[in-house]
């Protein structure tokens, strides 16, 4: 018994280091996927002035989008409250392993599309872009100097444990 139970209080430390190592990448694949959601969303109001509802839907649809959950949920919502409520709502309802700033400043795309020409809305989201790729570089520092910290400190407080109950 005394045996299950220091395998019990040697794996916690580790299962929590690893878990924050995890959210801290999967922070930075978030934010990576953002980006080129920013782009797609560029690229379709300047080249094709696609309109909101039907970029919603193509973005949807795009296979490379589905781990973004809140564009499944907008899909939905978009029908039935305006669009900067259901963009907002959409991202409050889902999991995105990201910062509140991070999410304060995806939910401040819904402030921009629609709301001015194509030329304002590509400058502005360009400078939202921007924003996340600096998020992204902060996210790739942290991942690297505090996951490492998280997996290695789990590490020794299991064998910590592992020392001083044997």
């Amino acid at each position: 018994m005394k045996i299950l139970g220091m395998v019990f209080l040697s794996i916690c430390p580790i299962l929590f280091g690893l878990s924050k190592a995890n959210y801290l990448k999967k922070r930075q694949k978030t934010i990576e996927k953002l980006i080129e959601l920013l782009n797609y969303i560029i690229a379709e109001i300047r080249y094709k002035k696609t309109d909101i509802l039907t970029l919603i839907m193509n973005l949807s649809l795009k296979e490379s989008f589905k781990k973004l959950e809140f564009l499944q949920n907008l899909k939905n919502k978009i029908k039935l409250k305006p669009f900067p409520i259901a963009w907002a709502s959409s991202i409050n309802e889902s999991n995105l392993s990201i910062d509140k700033d991070d999410e304060n400043l995806l939910k401040s795309v819904s402030n921009i599309l629609g709301a001015y020409d194509s030329k304002d809305q590509i400058v502005a989201l360009k400078h939202i872009n921007s924003q996340f790729k600096e998020s992204l570089k902060n996210a790739k520092e942290n991942y690297l100097s505090k996951g490492k910290i998280a997996k290695s400190l789990g590490i020794l407080i299991a064998i910590a444990i592992v020392i001083i109950l044997i």
